[in-house]
């Protein structure tokens, strides 16, 4: 990656912070797989369901891609998981600041700070890194550009829904913190995806592409298995989520690890 000794700099910086926290996400992932409870009571509120799979799963979608980003250098990215956590964060924070006010427990306070910190953080990673150039510029194929629309789509509805506390939208029962939560989650996920969109290069892409594969082989399993007991209502909403995650699985597979032209490791300059 050319550029003055200020960006070199900046690059180097933002490459170690990346590999370096990565996996902590990724490890906070399988902690809450496992139902380790030290890690689970930071999740302010109760879980019940396939909660903490679903959670596991938005934790893998973040530590993926700051992983790869990381290590291919490929910054250009940044800005939009940056605004992934900007939504997911800002909205998450929020809603527990305002639990707290109506007197939730301290560690919806302290979640709610947190929140806050780490939405100031990536915004100022937004700024940092929107002068940046991709190291691969390919155009993103069409197929991939028109997935991301209409997962962006997607994305909005269910999130929206979910926020103003829409019944029957997810396949378990949720109550209000849990509705509200994930429904941020899904809005800074169209976010990024959006910003996937928006910007159809290639090196853009893979950020998302392993986001979603990240997330899908977290719940697929615990998804297809929820088959047997989900409830006759949630049923239809249970086959639309493993259709959605059948579909953007496969696309991730594709063309992050079976298309020559555009698997990982391919087409990335010198950084």
């Amino acid at each position: 990656m050319s550029g003055s000794s200020d960006d070199r700099g900046l690059v180097r910086r933002f490459r170690a912070g990346l590999v370096v926290g990565g996996p902590f996400a990724l490890a906070g992932a399988l902690a809450f797989l496992l139902k380790v409870d030290a890690v689970v009571q930071l999740w302010p509120y109760q879980t019940y369901g396939l909660s903490h799979v679903f959670i596991a799963s938005l934790l893998a979608a973040i530590g993926a891609p700051v992983v790869w980003i990381g290590a291919s250098g490929e910054l250009a990215s940044l800005p939009g998981g940056a605004g992934n956590i900007l939504v997911t964060g800002g909205g998450m924070g929020a809603w527990a600041a305002w639990q707290s006010i109506g007197g939730a427990p301290p560690k919806v306070l302290l979640f709610s700070l947190v929140c806050l910190l780490f939405v100031v953080v990536t915004a100022a990673m937004i700024v940092r890194a929107r002068k940046l150039e991709f190291a691969d510029s390919r155009p993103t194929p069409g197929l991939v550009r028109w997935s991301f629309i209409l997962f962006c789509v997607l994305l909005l509805i269910i999130g929206s829904l979910l926020v103003l506390r829409v019944p029957g939208i997810f396949p378990w029962l949720l109550d209000d913190n849990a509705s509200v939560s994930y429904g941020f989650a899904f809005l800074g996920a169209a976010a990024y995806f959006g910003f996937g969109a928006s910007r159809p290069v290639w090196g853009n892409a893979k950020g998302q592409l392993l986001a979603f594969l990240a997330y899908d082989l977290v719940l697929i399993g615990p998804f297809v298995l929820h088959f047997s007991t989900v409830s006759s209502q949630l049923l239809l909403s249970l086959s639309l989520y493993v259709g959605v995650l059948a579909y953007s699985g496969a696309l991730a597979i594709f063309f992050l690890l079976l298309d020559r032209r555009f698997r990982l490791g391919s087409g990335l300059a010198a950084v």
